[in-house]
């Protein structure tokens, strides 16, 4: 990325360059209004070219990678996210887009067949029908209990609400992957109710 950003100020610095070297006011004495009238025509030059060659450094091709950009390491994901525990039941809680994993969870079960009873909560600021449609539907596929949470309708999920719905909380894995600070929060409500640390799951929602 750092070899694209120097190509794009090199390209306007050279279009710059180039324009005044061949405007004659640059060579020969001019007045104000001649000065003003260069400069405005060279700004309207260089924010053309500017913004074409924003748009093909948008729509750039693959091989044109290993020529700009720089190397990219993927690491990830962190968290040992992967379902398995010794507890009878399941709570899953995915707040935002952190409902992801358990999409993927969901079509796995979907195919194997429930191995144990799972409790999702899923908690949105935004309600869409067709999100919930199909996220009703892999439920229902999986076998796995929906919680639906609008945070504009329902108010905040908590550790206090969640044994309630849950009566079986106590003999449970909880698995958690959305914000941190909201993790942070439901593992302390629960720990507080008696919940062994061991069986509250979090993925670390957030780059390292």
């Amino acid at each position: 990325m750092s070899r694209i950003r120097w190509v794009f100020w090199l390209y306007l610095l050279g279009l710059t360059g180039l324009w005044w070297w061949v405007d004659p006011t640059v060579w020969g004495g001019a007045t104000f209004f001649r000065w003003r009238s260069a400069l405005l025509q060279c700004s309207g030059v260089v924010a053309i070219g500017g913004m074409s060659l924003a748009m093909v450094l948008a729509v750039r091709p693959v091989w044109f990678e290993s020529r700009l950009g720089d190397p990219v390491e993927v690491e990830g994901p962190y968290g040992s996210f992967t379902f398995e525990g010794t507890q009878p039941h399941q709570i899953w809680v995915g707040a935002g887009i952190g409902i992801a994993p358990f999409v993927a969870r969901m079509k796995t079960l979907a195919h194997q067949g429930p191995g144990q009873g799972v409790d999702l909560f899923h908690t949105t600021a935004v309600l869409d029908p067709e999100v919930v449609g199909l996220l009703e539907k892999d439920a229902r596929d999986a076998g796995v209990a929906l919680h639906l949470f609008w945070d504009e309708r329902d108010g905040l999920l908590t550790g206090a609400r969640i044994t309630t719905l849950v009566p079986e909380w106590r003999a449970a894995e909880v698995w958690f992957c959305g914000p941190s600070a909201f993790g942070a929060a439901l593992r302390r409500d629960l720990l507080a109710l008696g919940l062994p640390a061991v069986q509250f799951h979090q993925e670390l929602f957030e780059l390292r």
